[in-house]
């Protein structure tokens, strides 16, 4: 209980108001950017900015793509792996990235042990799948 109580301040004092990733129900021009391409793969820069700006790329239009980029980047810590595409392999391999990234936030955060802890599982789950 100790550890979850350590766990449980760090995420309270550290927590997002929110969380920016790719959500299909809002409607915001970094989410109508996905769609765009998600629909229509090979547009180019001129037409993306065109259809959302309704005029020529500029300052923010390039903001625009570094915002979906990094909803793009934070989305991907939740890509469900329950599914039949991914292999047991695979899985194993994604978890431990995600928890590794996870052991380093806690040892940055100071909770050596709780860390250490997660570390010993990474390794464990990492040698039984290679």
């Amino acid at each position: 209980m100790r550890d979850l109580s350590q766990l449980v301040s760090i995420v309270s004092r550290f927590k997002p108001s929110q969380i920016n990733i790719i959500d299909n129900n809002k409607s915001d021009k970094a989410n109508n950017l996905y769609q765009l391409i998600l629909n229509q793969r090979e547009i180019s820069d001129e037409e993306a900015c065109l259809a959302l700006y309704e005029k020529e790329a500029d300052s923010a239009y390039k903001k625009l793509k570094t915002r979906l980029r990094d909803k793009l980047y934070n989305t991907l810590f939740f890509i469900d792996l329950r599914g039949p595409l991914f292999s047991d392999y695979m899985k194993a391999g994604v978890e431990c990235y995600r928890y590794l990234a996870v052991f380093f936030l806690l040892r940055r955060f100071g909770a050596n042990n709780l860390a250490n802890q997660l570390g010993k599982k990474i390794i464990k789950k990492s040698i039984y799948y290679d």
